[in-house]
């Protein structure tokens, strides 16, 4: 397998560098390959963390020494992922799309806290912090079709010990998406999953429909899940509505003619498209009505992510991503929104694009911290507030004029 990946990362670079190649030096190579080395190594060092971690994770006899071990391990990988994306020193081939730093950056904190916790003797908390690791894994390989799939990557034996929903989600993790949709489809069709544990149900049927959607692009696989998912009769009448909505979507992309978007125009004009088509499937804000279009335009969103370089496109991108996932929402891809809406502010700053980002972060943050004894937001988070309104405010535009206003006030 390590010959294999080698093998395709060397003819992925190979491609990518042949189309700047009469601008490069070749030293400008070397630093790209070096790069993009790093990336691939790190990625392949974690997935095998990930699959000696989980079955100890999720079995009652798990061996601590293992947990804590391979805790250290994630932790410093992800911390290092984290580091490399920031500085531009660890790249992944041909991608500029922001949200691998946004996710790992997530990851990178998630695992040292479990592993702080682990030290201190806190086993059962840290555990349950890494079992929720596999979705950022996820979360990040299932943006968009682009990328490599490893069908073959080796795991550690114990894998197939795990249930089907934690295995699938180690398939999908490092990128074997055939296998993780598979098991996921054997979940929807589970009929005693979906009478006794209707939502936990429903978590497969929407990651089935994030790798049909948005890895493969493939209409005809999102409609054998949804048509499975229809088969069964203790399907809640709510969700079978919803299943209703989601096939007449899929066979309306079935019949779409448009030609795939390939410039940065064409890209941006069909990410318009399907956000459009998105809001107007919708009765209310949180309706998932739409989660079909909402899948598209979150994709669309990230196909332009992994290419532009202009502040104007890429915030606007940003501002589409997190409108998506906020209807999207749900374990593998909460709470992202708020991500992206601050990694749009920030990226445009005092427009009008980072005033309606603010806007919908600040709404989803009062949302999150109110419940029935009122509204409690934490103090780094009202500090928090605090900049990204100011980052969104309108800059004043004559600063003379500002101070002469000043102190006329004083």
């Amino acid at each position: 397998m390590i010959r294999f990946t080698n093998i395709l990362f060397v003819f992925v670079t190979a491609l990518s560098l042949a189309s700047t190649q009469s601008k490069a030096s070749s030293t400008d190579v070397k630093d790209q390959e070096k790069d993009q080395g790093k990336w691939q190594e790190k990625m392949q060092s974690l997935a095998q963390v990930m699959g000696e971690l989980l079955p100890e994770l999720v079995s009652p006899n798990g061996d601590p020494k293992i947990i804590e071990k391979d805790a250290k391990a994630l932790s410093e990988l992800s911390h290092s992922l984290k580091e490399g994306r920031m500085t531009g020193k660890m790249m992944p081939p041909s991608d500029l799309d922001p949200s691998i730093g946004l996710v790992a950056g997530r990851f990178s904190d998630e695992t040292k806290h479990a592993y702080f916790a682990i030290q201190h003797g806190n086993l059962n908390y840290g555990k349950t912090l890494l079992r929720s690791t596999t979705a950022y894994c996820i979360a990040c390989h299932t943006r968009h079709e682009n990328g490599p799939e490893f069908p073959t990557f080796p795991l550690n034996p114990k894998v197939e010990g795990l249930g089907r929903e934690e295995k699938a989600e180690i398939y999908v993790a490092t990128r074997q998406f055939d296998k993780g949709l598979a098991e996921f489809q054997s979940l929807i069709a589970d009929e005693e999953l979906v009478k006794k544990h209707p939502f936990e149900w429903e978590r497969p049927l929407r990651n089935a429909l994030a790798i049909a959607v948005r890895v493969k692009n493939d209409p005809s696989l999102a409609m054998d899940s949804v048509n499975t998912a229809l088969k069964s009769p203790f399907v809640p009448e709510f969700e079978r509505a919803s299943l209703l909505k989601w096939k007449d979507a899929i066979e309306s992309w079935k019949k779409e003619t448009k030609p795939k978007a390939n410039t940065e125009n064409q890209l941006v004009s069909e990410m318009k498209r399907l956000i459009a088509n998105a809001k107007a499937s919708q009765s209310f804000p949180i309706d998932h009505s739409g989660e079909i279009q909402y899948l598209r335009a979150s994709g669309s969103a990230h196909d332009l992510l992994r290419v532009t370089k202009k502040p104007q496109v890429k915030a606007e991108a940003l501002r589409t991503a997190g409108i998506a996932y906020e209807v999207l929402a749900n374990p593998v891809f909460w709470p992202m929104h708020e991500l992206y809406y601050k990694a749009c502010v920030r990226e445009l700053p005092h427009s009008k694009l980072a005033q309606d980002c603010y806007q919908h972060f600040e709404q989803s943050v009062y949302f999150g911290y109110t419940g029935s004894a009122g509204t409690f937001i934490p103090d780094d988070i009202q500090t928090e507030l605090l900049e990204l309104k100011s980052l969104a405010s309108p800059k004043v535009k004559n600063q003379e004029k500002a101070k002469k206003d000043e102190v006329g006030l004083n």
